[in-house]
């Protein structure tokens, strides 16, 4: 007798009939279907799902590009075995001695490295076509299975040992889970589309508007364009790969070199003999730091570097712990792809790599041999003069750039000896004035350089003043800390940069303060509660950083609580708002001319831009005709079709940049009381004093041609197509330049 809750009795089994079957099978699947669809509409998740699909896509093609990396870089790295090894014969050396995952951060930095070449070989050929960089990069790719092989195996293996450890702590867990919980924080800062200024007008927006062409070359009117471009080469890629009007790919990237400068920063402290719970404390560090974290929220520079000079970190590591020189030749590489990503390294880390680490990792290796081995000032020399050439060799093809495109091997230094047309020397002396508002050495300097302590979030690291106390037996660590505090230093008593240009200084102050630590917990029991401080500190870090993502927006846009166009308008208003209208209402072949609006990025059309410390491409054009209407017809012979206005953006610059000798002409004048107030007020309307400031006051033509350029510009308002006004009567509008 059959059980009475069996399906036979309650269902009819239908007839095994395999049309019939199929039938209801299809029409099953169109049902649930149609159910699915409509019901994705009806909920609104039909964002997120065409979202994610998209983001997926862009996931995966960055991926791709870091594997292309680690084959070329995997592949550059055989030779440069057999070159060391060559190097090291005499001395009875055969062979390098390092982790495999040593190896690997290496590969991904030199291939990381000749990708941007490549990309800037195919830029200047006006070959950087989508196809062609498909094309290469899937021959790059498919050339490294047998390290992608060999990388995933070893990777297995230390996960599967890491598993199976049974020296695995309470802390050990508890790092790994905050650290799982810190790369989430940082993906939900890279899924947001690009927002910050120097984002949209060089790191991308030069890109976006030269790669209309297939190139990667300077943009006429942004200085900023004719720096190296060794990370945006590679930003140039991932917006090539991802399509027109994607723009995922450069912040996807950008977390992938933040990934790189975990591992690299982890190899490093590991390569200085900290245990693996220390290890993880100062990834936690450098991940939670405040610069750190303030970079990852955009498509910024600073990471790459911080991968190449982490690279040059460790290899100068191995030349003492092996006692190879070669390593020290094979740390100049990296310090050449550095400078090629920012300039400002020279500074932070090159002068005093060589004037610190480089004799000091001469002295250690030589110590300890017979008496024929020992540190000679005359090696020094000669170890400096190869790495400058190393160095140099690899910065040439952007010195070659720029002396094809602005006659300056350095642009934009010694511009009084390279003259160049497009560029004035009293332009970059004034660019330096802005940014150095005490004189190197001197007490404001002083209260400077402790402020940018502070900006730097190098609160955290001041007991590495202890270093010169705990290890004063221990040459590398006390030529460490030298290097960086020179770094430090050195970069902000010549110019006082942006705080951010410091991220690269940040692993060696981690360890710095790591080393500290390691020696009092072996020195006091009290030593041992010290991390406990750190850890505490850090979660609260964690937090107020996670706040910061949800109320900035950041965190709605990473989960496509809303379209990432809503987004952008919330982050860059009236812009967003005018490059839809431009987008989505003008032609194809249209040309902006966009005045004191620097930013192009989302731009889908050929705009020419201007920054701060530019000539102006109208005051150029004006100094060329007799009034307003030859300006405009010139302007359309140029194919501009369209001008873009923003005085919002204006009255802002006047108020950072606006120079001091115009404020003390106004103070002659009897000008002070209505103008100086104005400028501590940073809501005021200062566009009316026209002798106060304008993008052109540094050229000579700027007087006899005002006029024109003011008539030019009530010429504008009689057939405006776009506007936005504030409460002050700023205003940002386009018009045309027909001929009426």
């Amino acid at each position: 007798m059959e059980p009475v809750n069996t399906p036979r009795n309650h269902e009819k089994v239908p007839p095994h009939n395999r049309l019939w079957n199929i039938i209801v099978l299809v029409f099953s699947i169109t049902l649930f279907s149609t159910a699915f669809v409509l019901s994705l509409f009806q909920e609104k998740t039909d964002i997120q799902a065409i979202s994610y699909a998209v983001l997926f896509r862009s996931i995966a093609l960055s991926f791709f590009m870091l594997c292309a990396a680690f084959a070329v870089g995997s592949r550059e790295m055989q030779f440069f075995d057999k070159l060391i090894r060559s190097h090291q014969a005499a001395n009875g050396v055969s062979d390098w001695s390092f982790r495999y995952r040593t190896r690997c951060i290496f590969s991904f930095a030199i291939g990381l490295g000749t990708l941007g070449f490549l990309v800037l070989g195919l830029g200047s050929l006006h070959l950087l076509k989508k196809e062609i960089v498909w094309l290469v990069f899937s021959l790059l790719f498919l050339s490294g299975f047998p390290h992608f092989r060999a990388f995933f195996s070893k990777l297995r293996f230390w996960l599967r040992s890491l598993s199976q450890d049974k020296k695995c702590d309470l802390f050990t867990i508890s790092a790994i889970i905050f650290l799982a919980f810190i790369l989430v924080l940082y993906f939900i800062c890279a899924l947001p589309l690009p927002i910050q200024y120097d984002v949209l007008e060089y790191h991308l927006g030069s890109l976006s508007q030269s790669l209309r062409e297939g190139s990667i070359q300077p943009q006429p009117c942004v200085f900023y364009s004719y720096m190296p471009f060794g990370a945006e080469s590679l930003f140039a890629a991932g917006l090539l790969l991802d399509g027109r009007g994607v723009y995922f790919m450069p912040k996807l990237l950008n977390w992938g070199f933040w990934l790189l400068s975990f591992i690299g920063i982890y190899i490093f402290l590991e390569l200085a003999g900290l245990s693996r719970n220390l290890r993880l404390l100062g990834l936690i560090l450098f991940a939670l730091n405040r610069l750190a974290f303030s970079v990852a929220l955009d498509a910024f520079v600073e990471p790459l570097q911080t991968v190449y000079v982490l690279s040059a970190l460790c290899s100068w590591t191995l030349s003492w712990k092996l006692k190879k020189e070669g390593f020290l030749y094979f740390s100049f590489i990296f310090w050449g792809l550095a400078l090629g990503v920012k300039l400002s390294i020279l500074g932070i880390g090159i002068i005093p790599y060589m004037a610190i680490l480089v004799p000091a990792g001469l002295f250690i290796m030589k110590s300890g041999d017979d008496d024929t081995k020992t540190f000679s000032l005359k090696n020094w020399i000669r170890t400096l003069g190869w790495g400058a050439v190393i160095t140099g060799a690899v910065f040439l093809p952007w010195m070659i750039r720029n002396i094809v495109h602005a006659g300056n091997p350095v642009f934009p230094f010694l511009s009084g000896i390279f003259r160049w047309e497009r560029w004035m020397p009293e332009q970059m002396n004034y660019y330096l004035q802005v940014n150095r508002t005490a004189a190197p050495f001197s007490l404001g300097n002083l209260q400077i350089q402790l402020i940018k302590w502070r900006d730097m979030s190098a609160l955290v690291f001041l007991p590495i003043f202890l270093i010169p106390i705990l290890y004063r037996k221990a040459p590398w660590a006390l030529a460490l800390a030298g290097f960086a505090i020179a770094g430090y230093l050195v970069q902000n008593a010549w110019i006082e940069p942006p705080a951010r240009f410091l991220v690269p200084l940040i692993p060696v102050f981690i360890l710095l303060t790591l080393l500290v630590l390691k020696r009092l917990m072996v020195l006091t029991q009290f030593g041992r509660l010290l991390p406990a401080l750190y850890v505490i500190l850090m979660i609260l870090i964690y937090q107020l950083h996670f706040v910061e993502l949800y109320n900035s927006g950041y965190l709605k846009a990473a989960l496509f609580s809303f379209q990432q166009d809503d987004f952008l308008r919330e982050q860059l208003g009236w812009y967003k708002e005018a490059a839809d209208f431009i987008n989505e209402q003008l032609p194809e072949n249209a040309g902006i001319l966009s005045l004191y609006e620097a930013r192009s990025l989302y731009i889908e059309r050929r705009v020419l831009t201007n920054t701060v410390f530019d000539k102006s491409p109208l005051l150029d054009m004006a100094s060329r005709v007799k009034n307003a209407g030859e300006i405009r017809a010139g302007l359309r012979e140029r194919g501009i079709t369209h001008v873009m206005v923003n005085e919002v953006e204006l009255n802002r610059q006047i108020h950072i940049y606006a120079p001091k000798e115009k404020i003390a002409g106004n103070k002659k004048e009897g000008m002070e009381l209505s103008v100086s107030p104005l400028l501590q007020d940073p809501y005021s309307n200062l566009t009316a004093f026209t002798d106060l400031y304008g993008p052109y006051h540094f050229d000579s033509r700027f007087p006899e041609n005002r006029k024109k350029i003011r008539e030019f510009l009530s010429l504008l308002q009689k057939d405006i197509i776009f506007e936005r006004t504030d409460e002050r009567g700023l205003r940002f509008y386009i018009s045309p330049l027909d001929n009426k």
